[in-house]
């Protein structure tokens, strides 16, 4: 997500002034519910889930999506497989819905608190077997204090964003649908949305399928194949009208382009975006073959979300001009460094965010050319150096950042240059050609800063441990 929602929603503050079996698991302005300020042991906490019991696909039924009351009813199927013997309790975030009933081939009950949905079984599960729940449930979704984060109605558009900036753990999927609510668990998904009216769902991923139900009623299918954690699933719900054009690509092929806007809204959405090819290009070019189905945007009235191939993009910005090219830029960024491959904990988030920062500046020196680069690079070090600590609280490490400043200054603005001071000090073709093969290495997969460095030192000619123990890790 862009650093520029991180700066509108401070100023907005300031003006408004268990694991199956043994183990138990619960789950910008940074004021938060104090039994979740936790440290980076509660992150990897978190993550154990995921050491237990893989969830492989869900299924999200949007049966009844209610602008007036800002409600959704449907249901998901979660399907998962044990990893260890002794699994008992299927532990499930979701936040504060009706959860009305649940079903499976398994004999199971259930209890829930609002936070933690817990699927109890008293059959034996056995490891690498293959079981599925499906939880049904209704409810208004619950939109994160900052006003980014969660399923939310305005503006005539339903839509989800899948971080929020004041909650904690930062994850959002759990807003509105059962899952495992971390950033390494990573699942297929199909979502089979109803839309009355006019208007249709898009959702990240391709269209496998439309039905015209009864009057004007629309089911639409939804699938990616791609495995991605439960922040990235996107969904957005509107009278829409589309736009789709189609990008060469460094394999030889074509990728699909889809522009995603109200109908009033889709000439000045595509004249914001004759840099997309360019960006496109480019980030293959340095980052390696674009691995997802689509490149696709839709306007939001909140946005800079990148769900993918769906990014969720603030309609305000999509004004017929240039202004948000580089917030454009950044998000597409992530469908390298977020989506492909993702930071193990929050803690680490300068993998996603300082990264995409940068080859924002990146795409400034692929349209405008290294002069502007420079002065982009520039204009970032001195005010990284002037503010972060200021915005922040303190000077702080890439490494181990604080879960309170996790979209804070020095994730973004530090956290890109440093991947700049990187290239300097590999040079650019051992910076590019490493970095290409960090994210063919760790593709659909999570990361620790540590894993990082010890991946890149593996690369010929390659030593980074002086690097990060100078300017990452303190």
């Amino acid at each position: 997500m862009s650093l520029k929602k991180v700066y509108i929603t401070a100023i907005l503050c300031i003006l408004m002034h268990p694991i199956f079996g043994q183990i138990e698991t619960v789950g910008s302005c940074y004021h938060t519910k104090n039994k979740y300020l936790k440290t980076l042991s509660k992150s990897n906490q978190e993550n154990l889930r995921s050491d237990s019991i893989d969830i492989f696909k869900y299924i999200i039924n949007l049966d009844r999506v209610d602008f007036s009351s800002q409600e959704i009813t449907g249901s998901c199927e979660v399907m998962f497989s044990p990893k260890l013997e002794n699994i008992v309790t299927l532990p499930l975030d979701l936040l504060n819905l009706v959860v009305d009933s649940i079903t499976s081939s398994l004999p199971v009950s259930f209890t829930y608190d609002g936070l933690l949905l817990k699927i109890n079984t008293t059959e034996n599960l056995v490891i690498g077997s293959d079981y599925t729940v499906k939880i049904y449930y209704h409810g208004q979704p619950t939109v994160d204090g900052s006003g980014f984060g969660g399923f939310d109605f305005q503006g005539g558009v339903a839509y989800n964003l899948g971080i929020a900036f004041n909650d904690l753990p930062h994850n959002y999927g759990r807003s509105w649908f059962p899952c495992f609510d971390n950033f390494v668990e990573r699942s297929a998904y199909e979502f089979n949305v109803r839309t009355t009216g006019s208007n249709k769902s898009f959702a990240v991923g391709y269209l496998a399928n439309e039905t015209f139900l009864s009057g004007d009623t629309i089911l639409r299918k939804w699938i990616i194949d791609e495995e991605i954690p439960t922040y990235l699933a996107g969904v957005a719900i509107s009278n829409y009208q589309q736009v789709t054009d189609n990008f060469g690509n460094i394999s030889g092929t074509e990728t699909p382009v889809l522009f995603v806007a109200k109908a009033a809204d889709t000439t000045n959405m595509k004249n914001s975006f004759v840099h997309l090819q360019d960006a496109f290009n480019g980030f293959e070019n340095y980052f390696g073959y674009y691995r997802w189905n689509k490149i696709g945007y839709v306007l939001t009235p909140v946005g800079a979300m990148e769900h993918p191939s769906l990014i969720a993009f603030p309609d305000f910005l999509a004004n017929g001009n240039l202004s948000g090219e580089r917030v454009m830029a950044h998000e597409l960024a992530h469908h390298w460094f977020g989506n492909l491959i993702t930071c193990s904990t929050p803690e680490d988030m300068w993998i996603n965010e300082g990264h995409a920062e940068y080859l924002s500046y990146l795409f400034a020196e692929i349209v405008d050319g290294e002069t502007e680069y420079k002065n982009t690079v520039r204009d970032n070090h001195k005010a990284m150096l002037h503010t972060a600590h200021l915005v922040d609280g303190g000077y702080l490490a890439l490494n181990n950042i604080p879960q309170d400043k996790t979209y804070g200054t020095h994730v973004y603005n530090k956290g890109a240059d440093l991947v700049h001071t990187l290239r300097g000090y590999l040079g650019d073709s051992l910076f590019f050609n490493s970095l290409k093969m960090l994210c063919n290495h760790f593709e659909f997969k999570s990361l620790s800063t540590t894993d990082y460095m010890e991946y890149l030192n593996t690369l010929p000619n390659v030593n980074v441990t002086d690097y990060f123990n100078d300017w990452i890790f303190q």
